[in-house]
């Protein structure tokens, strides 16, 4: 066995106190583990038993390695159990699993649960033989192999002191992190009550919980699930589920979690995220959980909680989008997101895949997106597809930006109540959105103006959708600009007038532009107008006739406002303009081959 004392180099970026690299560098031999640096010290207990007792043995339960983490084991331990816990107390303290036999093996939850009071503890089970993380990217379907499972299905991890309710395990303490374990519960407790997976309670902090199967088994078909999968309640905050996408191994901190009433639950908690998940949808990416266990889901969402401050779903609200941050959701009965009480501020979603299989085709349909309490949230850069009811319940500020939208019942629904629509007189202050002007290439869009202006500017969305899409929908996001921005025409306060030209309106064939404006408060009062119904343009159809005429090439076109442009390869080369107007006599040239019609 070698020790890796302070003379050994090693990067300074693997000695973060959560233990989040630090299994880049443990050397385990005979279940045996030292880890010494710069100065500190980490104990490494090996769980070697899928028994949950707490008797001086020869084996090290799950149980016994917590109990003496956490300073409750009662006991000293046995000599044989002394092996098995190498190095003294100290950051970065770890529980590594090698239970003999292929596995998966499952590990009975105990009456009252499991808890972690040990701060900066790892539970690792991928140090299981036979385990491996996730090798694949958040679109593609997750392969990890788990042989390490908290088995809950008995229902006797019941009567929690601080409220009575079940759960499985609860984390009590700063840094903590859970990886690699498969969770499995059920809907009630053997007394009635209901069940929770993994919890962070009071005194938890920055913890994180990557690479595992929250309610579902191993073998990636039984489904297990209960009334909350991850939660966190009146917490510190800090916490982590899923990757922070920072490009070192972001597949292998993917989490599934799958067959609760709510999959993710945050209250009273700042600063979460949630990432690189798979939510409501099973591990090959495709399917959601199956009918007979969907039939004891009772409620269905994704994410909920309440009174949250900077929780972000997806990549953060700054920066490019992060695709290893992107949570694919599906199978939701109620919302994908809600948010049941309190202020709940500055929460971005950002850069999500819901209704849609990691294949981008297969459907994965759920009920309402995002139906909130009073919030502030920021819903961007998503695909939401395939929703049975309106997508966004409006109430609070909600800002809905370059999102992709596709077979849904219908976008918006609710009242809103803000300070926008007092100040307006009117309660439901719609802007206004002209139609195109013919010929022109131009759009118009006006807001009711209040008596402050501050509660500006007026923003308008410009996608395209298929002649076979209703007006709800949109499939490709084009443009979004301001009022009195750098592509507003009119300097008026409250009236955009911009050229379809600025959107770079590739040549995808017939179909509509969808354009939708609102305003959103600029005085801290954290109101947003009424988004304006979607107006529906449609865009012409032009003929392009090509003929070879002598030694030349006649092109020629039907329709005002379009761009002839050729290219060598349609494919992938690039397309440049053909200066002229039709007809256009062109030499034939490689540089030449193909031509199209843009929209200027």
């Amino acid at each position: 066995m070698k020790n890796l004392t302070t003379d050994t180099l090693i990067p300074a970026a693997w000695l973060l106190p959560r233990g989040r690299r630090s299994s880049r560098f443990i050397i385990v031999a005979a279940a045996l583990c030292r880890v010494v640096s710069g100065g500190s010290e980490a104990a490494v207990g090996t769980v070697n038993t899928a028994a949950m007792a707490n008797v001086p043995d020869a084996a090290l339960s799950l149980v016994e390695a917590l109990a003496y983490f956490n300073g409750s084991l009662g006991r000293a331990l046995s000599p044989e159990e002394a092996l098995l816990v190498t190095g003294p107390l100290g950051v970065g303290d770890r529980i590594h699993f090698a239970i003999p036999g292929a596995g998966p093996h499952l590990l009975p939850v105990p009456p009252g649960g499991l808890r972690v009071r040990r701060g900066g503890l790892t539970i690792d089970g991928y140090t299981q033989p036979g385990a491996s993380a996730c090798t694949r990217p958040a679109d593609e379907p997750n392969d990890a192999v788990l042989r390490v499972v908290l088995d809950g299905r008995t229902g006797n991890h019941t009567g929690q002191p601080e409220d009575g309710e079940g759960r499985i395990l609860v984390i009590n303490a700063p840094d903590v992190t859970i990886r690699g374990l498969s969770v499995l519960s059920v809907h009630t407790t053997a007394e009635g009550g209901e069940n929770y997976g993994i919890g962070w309670g009071a005194e938890g902090a920055r913890g994180r919980i990557s690479g595992c199967w929250i309610g579902v088994h191993p073998d990636a078909a039984t489904v297990a699930g209960g009334e909350v999968g991850v939660s966190a309640f009146e917490t510190d905050g800090g916490h982590l589920v899923g990757t922070d996408a920072d490009g070192i191994d972001d597949a292998a901190e993917r989490n599934v979690i799958a067959g609760f009433n709510v999959q993710t639950m945050v209250e009273d908690a700042t600063e979460c995220v949630i990432a690189g998940n798979f939510l409501g949808v099973m591990p090959d990416g495709r399917r959601t959980i199956p009918q007979e266990v969907e039939d004891l889901v009772t409620e269905g969402d994704a994410v909920g909680g309440g009174n949250l401050d900077g929780l972000v779903v997806g990549s953060p609200a700054v920066g490019a989008l992060r695709p290893a941050a992107m949570n694919i959701i599906g199978g939701q009965k109620d919302e994908v997101v809600q948010f049941y009480y309190g202020a709940n501020r500055r929460v971005v979603i950002r850069g999500n895949r819901c209704g849609l299989g990691t294949d981008g085709r297969t459907p994965l349909p759920s009920g309402r997106f995002y139906n909130p309490s009073a919030a502030d949230v920021l819903i961007t850069d998503n695909v939401l597809a395939h929703h049975s009811r309106p997508l966004i319940n409006l109430r609070g500020r909600v800002v809905h930006r370059r999102n992709i939208m596709t077979g849904n019942a219908d976008l918006f629904t609710g009242e809103d109540l803000s300070l926008l629509a007092a100040e307006t007189g009117d309660p439901r202050p719609a802007p206004h959105v002209d139609p195109l002007l013919a010929g022109a290439g131009r759009l118009r869009a006006t807001l009711p103006l209040p008596a402050d202006p501050s509660l500006t500017p007026l923003i308008v969305e410009v996608s395209w959708s298929p002649l076979a899409e209703t007006p709800s929908q949109s499939r490709l996001h084009l443009l979004t600009f301001a009022d009195n921005g750098l592509l507003d025409a009119d300097p008026a306060l409250g009236a955009v007038d911009a050229a379809l030209s600025a959107a770079g309106l590739p040549s995808m064939g017939p179909g509509v532009l969808l354009v939708t404006a609102t305003a959103v408060a600029s005085d801290g009062s954290g109101s947003t107008s009424v988004f304006s119904e979607p107006v529906a343009f449609n865009l012409p159809s032009p003929i392009l006739e090509i003929a070879r005429v002598g030694g030349d090439v006649r092109v020629s076109w039907s329709g005002t406002g379009w761009e002839l442009e050729s290219s060598t390869d349609p494919a992938g080369g690039a397309w440049e303009a053909v200066s002229g107007s039709s007809p256009l006599l062109v030499p034939p040239t490689a540089a030449r081959r193909f031509f199209r019609l843009r929209l200027r």
